[in-house]
């Protein structure tokens, strides 16, 4: 199930990645946000943290600050 989930997150990341509706950017943020807490489940942590990464990349500039918190949690949490 989780490898259906994570194909899910790509999909939505490569059908509407370049978008620049405010909210189908946050949804793009929020799907990589997810596949990061997932492959971090599944114990793929050099993949989670750049997942991570990119997440916090799409919320930078864009008015996502409670999106942009738990990406910086999260990221925070995974490098300590």
């Amino acid at each position: 199930m989780p490898e259906l989930a994570l194909a899910k997150y790509d999909e939505l990341v490569e059908s509407c990645g370049d978008h620049e509706h405010p909210l189908l950017r946050e949804a793009v943020a929020r799907a990589l946000l997810e596949k990061g807490r997932t492959l971090l489940a599944l114990g793929r942590s050099s993949e989670a943290l750049s997942v991570f990464r990119a997440a916090l990349e799409r919320t930078q500039g864009d008015s996502l600050p409670d999106l942009r918190s738990e990406v910086t949690s999260a990221l925070t949490a995974f490098e300590q």
